[in-house]
């Protein structure tokens, strides 16, 4: 569902969201539209983070064909600042095609940041916007502010409201095993579509990002079960737990009086896996 608002210099804003997914649309200036989004992703920051910084990531998101160049400008300290090149679909209407976007990526592991921009004009005529990784918290749930700063009348993107139907954090583990994703993302086309497409491409915009999120998640899925599609630590985490696991469970007793007792690492296991073993 969503719902608007005006408020001043931004036009008209707009939110929508779900029980694991927050999302506000406006139009800034100098912007024809900006996305920002902050959801829940099952895989700890870290993890996350190997994902949206990963050389060949254009492989479990759907909107990026290719990477057609990757060249890492800077490298420090866990810091770097990489030039790359994307090729990209784009579906308008009854059009559809390829394009390549040049941007400037800045990644830093210590921040939990992920910053890009554009680095050629090309189809885009301005591109901008960041990721960003934090613990899955109650503090980061009530701290969370995605475009609005509170009002008396408490709207939904006020931080207490705007998470308020997200899942509670309960124990340790949880806390440990997700993550608090958040992605600004700022567009300005080289063509302005005229005014009565303008709500049009807002919602080609807000797909595009859902559509980011849906692939993390699914991603995070996928190495849950130990069938990754990208070479991480993660994945190669999971896949070796769940061999190690197999093996056990293959060896365990089964006549009858004699119990099961779990492995250190099968019990490690249940913590990220709920539901797998237990």
């Amino acid at each position: 569902m969503g719902n608007a608002d005006k408020k001043p210099g931004e036009g008209e804003t707009e939110s929508y969201g779900d029980k694991t997914t927050r999302l506000v649309v406006t139009q800034p200036e100098g912007f024809a539209v900006k996305v920002c989004m902050k959801g829940k992703v099952e895989l700890p920051p870290t993890d996350v983070y190997d994902l949206l910084t990963h050389p060949e990531n254009h492989k479990i998101f759907r909107g990026i064909e290719a990477v057609l160049e990757r060249k890492v400008l800077h490298d420090k300290g866990g810091r770097q600042k990489v030039l790359v090149v994307h090729e990209a679909r784009w579906k308008f209407l009854f059009f559809s095609g390829k394009f390549a976007t040049h941007m400037h990526v800045e990644q830093d592991r210590g921040a939990g940041t992920v910053r890009f921009s554009l680095a050629k004009v090309g189809m885009m005529k301005d591109f901008a916007g960041f990721w960003s990784v934090q613990p899955y918290t109650q503090q980061a749930l009530q701290s969370a502010d995605i475009g609005s700063s509170p009002r008396p009348e408490a709207p939904w993107w006020q931080p207490k409201s705007a998470f308020a139907n997200f899942p509670r954090v309960g124990r340790q583990a949880d806390r440990d095993a997700a993550t608090l994703c958040r992605l600004e993302q700022s567009i300005l086309p080289n063509v302005t579509p005229p005014r009565p497409l303008d709500r049009l491409m807002k919602g080609i915009a807000v797909k595009q990002v859902r559509g980011l999120m849906d692939d993390l998640r699914q991603e995070a899925g996928r190495i849950k079960a130990g069938k990754a599609t990208l070479d991480t630590a993660a994945g190669r985490r999971f896949k070796a737990a769940l061999e190690d696991s197999g093996s056990h469970l293959s060896s365990a007793p089964t006549a009858a009086g004699q119990g099961f007792s779990a492995s250190p690492n099968q019990e490690a296991l249940a913590g990220h896996l709920p539901g797998c073993l237990v």
